[in-house]
């Protein structure tokens, strides 16, 4: 008999980013295997037709929607959730009492580079992190990169953290033969983490000393801190060719991965970097950071760049001239092989 499981969901939003992703994969993966599942929010959520099913609930507390969501998923679900429930924290964030908890963590930026936060976010996460860390049951990661962050930060024994990976669709984010087009592509939300201003200053170095004709596509949604950014684009005269298109779909995503003519992934830091993966699949050409869990799992066929030394013109003008071959990578991290690991997690608590 498998117990229910309380979710944190406060991530299944319209246009949902990494965790929302997690979320959702996970909590079809775990009800797959036999867990009644209920998800749990302040604020109204979306659910993805992916995980309306009769084993999941919901239940939206809006009564609490003006209390930030980690002061109402650390105290206030202290006390709604029953005695010894066992709820599992996709946000960083756990009941602090009564409840048996599991703790995902996507990645320490509040502590690696939080200038790249908003104050409020900053401390928010710091607060409901350090006292989640403590509490936790179990604590589980998304990447070795960040197991390795938090041992070396915490110095936390290395056999307390389990990883069960972010995956990839592989039905959906595949090579479909399409020709390429004249066009840079990058992914992620537009926040200084993503390191986006660099992309467009090495991109228009590109057009000024190699006349490079095609455009830079950023695909996400706008975040925070990035005001001056967007003003220093629209009085570049090369603004109307970095194209912002907000969110799309998976399969529109899809679509533009196969025909990017290079995709690039600058970011400053990243808990694990799900858009390379994606792209590789769709056999494009890929640079991606060195700070994410990319490097740790021994691909052939992509670039590497260190936002430290920010060589990134360079090597956007060397990868563009590269015979221009379709990669036939395969990932086989499916988001089932890692329910499997979280599952056994929840028994032994």
């Amino acid at each position: 008999m498998y117990p229910r499981l309380y979710v944190d969901a406060r991530s299944l939003k319209a246009n949902p980013v990494g965790v929302a992703r997690y979320v959702t994969e996970m909590v079809y993966e775990l009800s797959n295997l036999g867990y009644k599942i209920t998800l749990i929010s302040n604020k109204d959520i979306i659910i993805p037709e992916k995980i309306k099913k009769e084993s999941i609930d919901v239940n939206v507390y809006d009564k609490y929607s003006k209390i930030p969501g980690t002061i109402f998923v650390s105290l206030l679900l202290s006390f709604i959730l029953p005695r010894n429930a066992i709820f599992l924290g996709f946000c960083h964030c756990i009941p602090l009492f009564r409840v048996k908890s599991v703790l995902f963590i996507h990645d320490i930026v509040a502590y690696r580079y939080p200038e790249t936060m908003t104050l409020l976010n900053k401390w928010m996460n710091r607060f409901s992190f350090t006292f989640s860390l403590k509490r936790a049951k179990k604590v589980i990661t998304v990447s070795k990169f960040t197991k390795n962050e938090i041992v070396d930060f915490f110095s936390l024994d290395p056999k307390a953290i389990m990883v069960a990976r972010n995956s990839i669709d592989v039905g959906l984010f595949k090579n479909n033969n399409s020709p390429r087009e004249k066009f840079i592509l990058a992914v992620g939300s537009i926040e200084p983490r993503k390191n986006i201003n660099s992309l467009v200053k090495a991109f228009f170095t590109l057009i000024e000393k190699d006349n490079y004709v095609g455009d830079l596509l950023i695909v996400g949604p706008s975040g925070w801190l990035m005001h001056d950014f967007f003003k220093e684009v629209q009085s570049s005269p090369y603004s109307s060719r970095v194209k912002f298109t907000g969110f799309v779909s998976d399969v529109e995503l899809s679509l533009l991965y196969n025909s990017c003519e290079l995709f690039v992934f600058p970011s400053i830091y990243e808990g694990f970097g799900i858009p390379p993966l994606e792209a590789l699949s769709c056999g494009a050409k890929v640079i991606c950071t060195t700070q994410s869990e990319i490097p740790n799992m021994d691909l052939d066929d992509i670039t590497f760049f260190d936002p430290a030394i920010d060589d990134l013109y360079t090597l956007i003008k060397d990868t563009l001239v590269l015979e221009n071959e379709r990669y036939n990578f395969e990932y086989n991290e499916s988001w089932a092989k890692n329910a499997d690991i979280i599952s056994s997690e929840i028994k032994s608590i």
